[in-house]
């Protein structure tokens, strides 16, 4: 029951997630086509690289609790190796989602304003609930007793 919980949790805030993304590319659309069209370039070459570098270290990638991460991650084999500096830099791709659109949200205060309450509450689900009871002890936000996950 509680590995069905976390994917609901999981779906949640990647539905959430993937919502900011959308009302972000929506505001940049608005502003330049081409804009929005890199935008969406930079998301799923972000993500892609997100899931078949970092994601594909998981030991329980199996049972993701991301879904659409584990998914991806699985078109290639398992690594047995740690995480590197190049899988953790991997991950700012999100970062990457999240900062270049600002500028351009700014302008439509709504927009600004639903993107960061969603991506408040997408943040609040993948730190609280579904990171810290995911068991990837090889992850930095691992926060639980791992062992049995090695």
């Amino acid at each position: 029951m509680q590995i069905k919980k976390l994917k609901v949790h999981g779906s949640i805030s990647m539905l959430l997630f993937f919502a900011c993304i959308g009302i972000a590319d929506y505001a940049l659309f608005n502003y330049s086509k081409i804009l929005g069209l890199i935008y969406l370039m930079i998301v799923i070459v972000g993500f892609s690289f997100i899931a078949l570098t970092y994601c594909t270290k998981c030991p329980i990638r199996e049972r993701c609790n991301h879904l659409i991460l584990g998914f991806v991650s699985k078109l290639r084999e398992y690594n047995y190796n740690s995480y590197t500096n190049l899988d953790i830099i991997s991950t700012l791709f999100a970062v990457l989602v999240i900062a270049f659109p600002q500028y351009w949200m700014f302008e439509s205060f709504y927009l600004f304003l639903i993107f960061w309450i969603l991506m408040l509450i997408a943040g609040v689900e993948i730190f609280f609930v579904v990171c810290s009871k995911c068991g990837n002890k090889k992850c930095a936000l691992c926060r639980v007793d791992c062992e049995k996950y090695d």
